[in-house]
């Protein structure tokens, strides 16, 4: 099956979803204690059958694995270096094709006003040197561990890999990138955050680096079509003046060497490549803040990356908050904390199912990654968009609609009722509860 496979069908399995939930295993298979009246269910065996696993890297962006704390999240490959494309469920913005030149000259270009649509805060690469991609070319393999809600890849050989651990906290807008390399296989690594929108900037200080934004254009103008242009203020409009921010930091790692820079910079990476098939020419309008870690940092480290939006302006002091409040805490007690989450998240329900050809492993496996995905993605301030979720893989490209439809958002809650995840299923009302006013007054 091709990487990609898998994705697109965990989204479209709530089709079938309510259905196969009421399937069951032979109950004389699983061991019943009559004293306490339970099934003693193997939950982690269960999910962890299911683990997609990639035994090679990932050139194309599309060939991503999710992660993510239900709010902030990202799609997640190697290709010689480490790539998070980063998501956040509130990110709303212009979606544009890197900005294209027709953009500045067309206000009314349908690039540019793809409005109301999640748009990425910025892109992650983490460069571990060429004994990073050496490493990869020996031993390769990249796990989406479903039971524990993380990315784990190995690299250079089976029996002591350098491994790197990827996964959101479930209560916190922050993603953590561990890094445990004991025989000193990876390089030097090298950390880029590259933004493409024109309403972007990066800037880094002596620890952090950092992408921010502040939009200059209302949603009201383009309202117009609903008869609603009126009905926001400059002070209400959801998006003039919608702030967000992310921040990154090496944790526990001294004599950084961090810079930023604002103009336009050639960057040979996936935004730029799909910048350039769009027509562009010229230099590609992607801003870069780069943190250089020293020669060795330790056998054990971690990467902290921050997220936050701020509806009234900007969000630099939200995300740099989120990030020294993180800090704060040992990172055992945020990966318990982690563990916690996933381990009651796998416990509300549980699924099996078998067939001689293979078929029904497969929607079995592709349910528990749907189930995986949406906890990544879907317990944020807005619930996840219909067309893939909040996972962007490249860019802010993203098919089919600028606008949360309630058609087909509804069929990715849809299984969520069998699935006996009925917290997460009150997003979709809430969401269109709290559009009640608005649609008073259209109508």
């Amino acid at each position: 099956m091709h990487k990609d496979a898998m994705w697109k069908v965990s989204f479209f399995v709530c089709l079938v979803g309510i259905a196969i939930s009421e399937v069951r295993a032979d109950p004389l298979s699983i061991p019943y204690n009559s004293e306490t009246g339970q099934w003693l269910i193997d939950d982690k065996n269960i999910v962890s059958r299911n683990d997609p696993l990639y035994v090679t890297p990932s050139a194309e962006p599309w060939d991503a694995m999710p992660v993510g704390g239900g709010d902030l999240s990202a799609m997640v490959r190697w290709d010689g270096n480490l790539h998070l494309h980063l998501s956040k469920s509130d990110a709303w913005g212009f979606w544009s094709a890197f900005d294209l030149p027709n953009d500045q000259t067309d206000p009314r270009s349908p690039w540019s006003y793809w409005f109301f649509n999640v748009v990425s805060p910025g892109h992650v690469k983490i460069d571990f040197g060429l004994e990073g991609k050496a490493a990869a070319s020996r031993y390769f393999r990249q796990r989406l561990d479903l039971y524990r809600g993380r990315i784990v890849i190995e690299l250079g050989n089976a029996d002591n890999p350098a491994k790197i651990e990827i996964w959101g906290h479930p209560q916190r807008p922050i993603l953590i990138v561990e890094i445990d390399d004991p025989q000193a296989i990876l390089g030097t690594a090298k950390i880029e955050l590259s933004q493409w929108r024109q309403s972007m900037h990066v800037g880094h200080t002596a620890e952090t680096i950092y992408g921010s934004e502040v939009l200059e254009r209302a949603a009201k103008p383009i309202l117009v079509n609903t008869g609603m242009q009126d009905y926001f203020t400059d002070d209400t409009d959801p998006m003039l003046n919608r702030g967000t921010a992310v921040v990154l930091a090496a944790a526990g790692v001294r004599s950084l060497q961090c810079e930023s820079n604002n103009a336009d910079v050639r960057i040979d990476n996936a935004v730029a490549r799909i910048y350039k098939s769009k027509g562009a020419t010229g230099d590609l309008p992607i801003k870069a803040a780069e943190m250089k870690l020293p020669g060795r940092p330790g056998k054990k480290y971690h990467i902290l990356i921050a997220a936050a939006v701020n509806p009234q302006g900007a969000a630099l002091a939200n995300a740099n908050k989120v990030l020294s409040d993180a800090r704060a805490i040992p990172l055992k007690t945020l990966k318990a904390e982690h563990h916690a989450w996933w381990e009651d998240w796998w416990a509300k329900s549980c699924l099996r199912m078998t067939s001689a050809d293979k078929s029904a492993d497969w929607l079995c496996a592709a349910y528990h990654v749907h189930l995986y995905t949406l906890a990544c993605v879907n317990r944020g301030p807005y619930p996840a968009k219909w067309d893939g979720g909040a996972g962007l893989m490249r860019g802010d490209e993203r098919r089919w609609g600028g606008a949360e439809h309630v058609q087909e958002t509804r069929f990715t809650y849809m299984p969520l009722l069998g699935a006996n995840r009925l917290e997460m299923a009150r997003g979709y009302t809430n969401f269109y509860d709290g559009m009640l006013p608005y649609f008073k007054v259209q109508t």
